[in-house]
């Protein structure tokens, strides 16, 4: 995306933000897993209070990622890999990547260059955000499956959280463009699983999901995966995380594999602050963030500032 795209990126975000198009303070969106009433919900932040955003036409929501620029959301289909779209109302549901013959699961939004990142099984793809221009980003092989994708724009990176369920797991990452694949950590115990990325921090978390003792716990490392330590644990299994990062607070979906109920959990990036919301007994899997208009804007102009940098270097 060049500066005069960015720069009318931005205008249009403060008009709709302005016009109330797009949410106007910090919002969750998340999916609900239900053979019977699959769901997709959102809430603010400040009550916390759900709100249906999409309950009929759904098969198995799964992973899910916010555009604020296009007001759009995305989520993948675990039952039948597709990717589909909305607007953040829940109107005007599109599929823009058509099923395939593998699972497909974390997604991510790259809002400078509008596109959208998705794992499948072993490999990371990037599209448009209307599903055009498909192509692999980068591929790890093997028995490899990517539960959490998440986008360092600052630096530049993708991040991918490599995990079977069985076992322990390796936490990775590359350029947005696929190159320099590295493992950052690996033989993670039950984990990684989601995933989230604090730039300014310098901190990369992740959950874990033990399937066996129903526990599991959120962890963080450097940017550069040399340190790490545990913030939180808890007897639920941990699934999807994201992070608000204007207010140093971390969001992330809880199952009860044996009670088969499910809820969703905040606390401060120091590990405080700690709280539990529960649905009448839905089933949270995916959870993306809705950042308010002023803090998207500024990751629209640190974007713009990256950009140049790297142009004016080649």
């Amino acid at each position: 995306m060049n500066r005069i795209r960015i720069v009318c990126a931005v205008g249009i975000w403060c008009f709709l933000a302005g016009a109330g198009g797009i949410a106007r303070a910090g919002e969750i969106y998340w999916t609900e897993q239900s053979l019977a009433a699959p769901a997709i919900a959102r809430a603010d932040v400040a009550d916390m209070s759900r709100q249906v955003v999409i309950d009929t036409g759904l098969t198995a929501p799964f992973r899910i990622a916010v555009d604020p620029l296009s007001a759009r959301m995305f989520w993948t289909n675990l039952s039948t890999g597709e990717i589909q779209s909305a607007t953040l109302d829940g109107s005007d549901v599109q599929t823009i990547v058509g099923p395939v013959g593998r699972t497909r699961s974390g997604l991510t939004v790259d809002i400078q260059r509008q596109r959208i990142y998705w794992a499948d099984q072993d490999q990371v793809w990037r599209a448009n955000l209307d599903g055009s221009g498909a192509e692999l980003v980068f591929s790890i092989g093997g028995t490899a499956f990517i539960q959490d994708l998440t986008l360092d724009p600052v630096g530049g990176y993708v991040y991918a959280s490599d995990f079977s369920g069985m076992g322990q797991g390796q936490l990775l990452r590359a350029t947005l463009d696929g190159e320099d694949l590295t493992v950052l950590r690996d033989g993670i115990e039950d984990g990684p699983v989601g995933l989230a990325v604090d730039s300014a921090g310098g901190r990369v978390y992740w959950t874990t999901f033990d399937i066996f003792d129903g526990t599991g716990s959120v962890n963080w490392t450097s940017l550069d995966g040399a340190t790490w330590d545990t913030l939180w644990t808890g007897d639920d299994n941990f699934d999807d995380l994201v992070i608000d990062a204007e207010h140093g607070m971390l969001y992330w979906t809880a199952i009860d594999v044996l009670s088969n109920t499910g809820n969703i959990q905040r606390m401060a990036f120091d590990g405080s602050a700690h709280e539990v919301f529960s649905y009448d007994g839905r089933i949270p899997a995916g959870i993306a963030w809705v950042p308010e208009p002023s803090a998207a804007v500024l990751l629209l102009a640190s974007g713009l500032v990256l950009l140049r940098r790297r142009t004016s270097t080649h």
